[in-house]
């Protein structure tokens, strides 16, 4: 059978529909600011697992409440979007969550995450690591088990440093001796912290931000020659802060790809959820939420149900403790 020009052109209409017909899922990341490389980490694990299976739409958060609020509605009212991963960052997450709560869209968030988000968002905001408030608990219950009286707890105003702030003066059984509160991301905030640590000579320190080790409050500690136990969370891990968290102790989820990373390898596990319950549902919204509600990979409340573990930086490389 041969072609007519006609039918040649109706088979290439038909192929180009086919391709325009992919389901479109947002994605909210920082790609600019100080948090970027985690943003790129992100991407780079969400490409990895789509394959060319759905159409990306990525939206840069910069980590910033009104920026995710501008881009949220692009994604939904503009691209039409109804399956979002992201965002990464703390504050941003509960702008989401209050979004989603009132409208049929749904997302996974590539990352940790505070505990109330699933109640916020009308249980449509899942989350592939577990809560910081079971993180937060675990690090405070491995200080206390270090035999460590006293602490000082270093936070910044944003949601998710202060809920695992508050987490930790919880579940930690010594004395706090106090919560140094930073209101920014500058070089006197840094100093501030640093003060602190100084005159009230803490048994450990429990950093509950990657801030402070990005405005190297870590490098300028030692460089005091205090070499007080420094503990912190996850986001130690990431591999564009790793010279600046020698000798931190901190909790990491399992499941991990140890050559790639927990970024990567978080991102990737998300997207890859996502997308298959995604084409298993053909993109029909309320087969694909099913989907993940039943799935075994999240509990009840839309919580990775993996472990957390307790690592340590050394030279530069991830090492693994016992709990």
């Amino acid at each position: 059978m041969r072609f007519t020009g006609f039918m040649l052109i109706f088979v290439m209409f038909l192929t180009a529909c086919a391709q325009e017909e992919k389901v479109k899922v947002g994605v909210l990341v920082p790609m600019s600011g100080a948090f970027a490389p985690f943003g790129e980490q992100i991407i780079q694990g969400i490409e990895d697992a789509n394959q060319g299976r759905v159409s990306f739409i990525v939206e840069d958060t910069v980590c910033d409440n009104v920026k995710t609020s501008t881009a949220y509605k692009r994604l939904t009212e503009v691209d039409d979007v109804q399956f979002i991963l992201g965002p990464g960052c703390g504050s941003p997450q509960q702008i989401v969550a209050t979004e989603l709560a009132s409208k049929d869209q749904l997302a996974i968030i590539p990352s940790a995450a505070t505990h109330d988000l699933w109640e916020m968002s009308n249980k449509k905001l899942f989350q592939i690591q577990y809560s910081l408030e079971q993180e937060s608990a675990f690090m405070a219950d491995k200080i206390t088990r270090d035999g460590y009286q006293t602490a000082v707890v270093i936070s910044y105003d944003n949601a998710f440093s202060q809920t695992l702030a508050s987490a930790f003066l919880e579940h930690f059984e010594g004395d706090v001796l106090e919560n140094v509160k930073l209101r920014g991301d500058t070089p006197d905030d840094t100093q501030l912290a640093l003060t602190k640590i100084q005159a009230l000579n803490p048994d450990a320190v429990f950093v509950s931000d990657l801030s402070f080790f990005i405005y190297n409050g870590l490098v300028k500690l030692r460089g005091q020659e205090n070499d007080v136990p420094v503990y912190g969370t996850y986001v130690v891990e990431m591999p564009f802060v790793r010279d600046l968290v020698e000798g931190v102790i901190f909790s990491y989820p399992d499941g991990i790809d140890d050559e790639k990373g927990g970024t990567y390898s978080l991102a990737y596990q998300a997207a890859d959820i996502l997308i298959n319950a995604i084409e298993q549902c053909n993109g029909e919204y309320a087969c694909v939420k099913n989907g993940l509600e039943t799935s075994d990979k999240f509990d009840d409340e839309g919580i990775s149900t993996r472990n957390i573990g307790l690592f340590k930086i050394e030279n530069g490389a991830v090492i693994k403790l016992k709990d």
